[in-house]
């Protein structure tokens, strides 16, 4: 799960200073890699809004971890890093549960290179 949205979070974390990503089927990548890929150029996260979008499994007892581990990889407090669930409520490919899906928007600011 934290994968999927690792990878909208660094995919929308890159698209938006002008770079992208290939990857590969695995391994996944860790929430640190984006981090740390944003302040090679010089940049920053400040918040996260992501949302997972699956009929099964029931994400709501989980968020609060997925939450918690997220803002630590990304060395942001928690209430920088916001996590919600959705169902398609049967609809198309991921109600049928063929595929989990992941939107992120994430929030970058221009660190000063002192």
């Amino acid at each position: 799960m934290s994968d999927r949205m690792t990878r909208a979070e660094v995919e929308r974390s890159l698209i938006a200073l002008g770079s992208s990503l290939e990857y590969p089927p695995a391994p996944p990548i860790a929430p640190a890699v984006t981090a740390r890929l944003l302040a090679e150029r010089g940049y920053g996260v400040e918040n996260v809004d992501a949302t997972v979008i699956a009929q099964a499994p029931a994400l709501a007892p989980h968020l609060d971890s997925i939450q918690e581990t997220l803002a630590r990889h990304l060395g942001l407090p928690k209430d920088s890093v916001s996590i919600k669930a959705k169902s398609p409520d049967g609809l198309g490919a991921v109600g049928r549960m063929e595929g989990i899906a992941a939107q992120a928007t994430v929030l970058l600011s221009r660190k000063d290179p002192t």
